[in-house]
């Protein structure tokens, strides 16, 4: 069996190895008494049209760690990706979109209800990029009646870059039409 071609990556891939680094993180309770969780993240790439993020720290209940992986598929014309994390047995697949002027890439995924126990419940994650060195995430449930419910915000900061990458961190995200 012949392996397909080497994917050439896009505008959209370069965008997200432009988030290539290591990355400090810490939660914004939106309900009194919410406990925030910090933590660390790596990003690196697989290859040229992949990212992997790796976050460990310090959850509500015990020590947290995840893998994200994010990627851009140019025949659905969407960003696509998953996410695993060692406080559930559930895979998240995310598909999403990235603002026409580059700064937010909102993913889309189904999960476990927080609710509504058995049933499964529609996620929204919006990354919103700051700066070449922050990104907020704001995390969103979509309720029964439709509406969605922001109940996480999350501050990312860049700590280290690889020199390599920093050469070349503006050219994508800086460049919208």
């Amino acid at each position: 069996m012949a392996m397909p071609p080497k994917a050439e990556p896009t505008e959209q891939h370069r965008f997200l190895t432009d988030l290539v680094g290591t990355w400090t993180y810490a939660s914004e309770p939106i309900e009194e008494g919410t406990k925030v969780f910090t933590g660390t993240e790596t990003v690196r790439t697989l290859g040229d049209v992949w990212i992997l993020l790796e976050a460990t720290g310090n959850g509500a209940q015990s020590d947290i760690s995840s893998i994200m992986t994010l990627g851009y598929d140019p025949a659905k014309g969407r960003f696509v990706g998953s996410w695993i994390g060692n406080s559930t047995t559930e895979f998240w697949p995310y598909n999403g979109t990235l603002s026409e002027d580059r700064k937010v890439l909102t993913l889309a995924s189904e999960g476990p209800s927080m609710s509504d126990e058995g049933k499964l419940g529609h996620y929204r994650d919006e990354f919103t990029f700051v700066s070449d060195d922050e990104r907020v995430l704001k995390a969103y449930l979509q309720k029964e009646n439709g509406e969605w419910e922001h109940f996480m915000t999350t501050r990312y900061r860049r700590t280290r870059l690889p020199s390599v990458a920093r050469a070349s961190l503006p050219a994508f995200r800086n460049s919208a039409k």
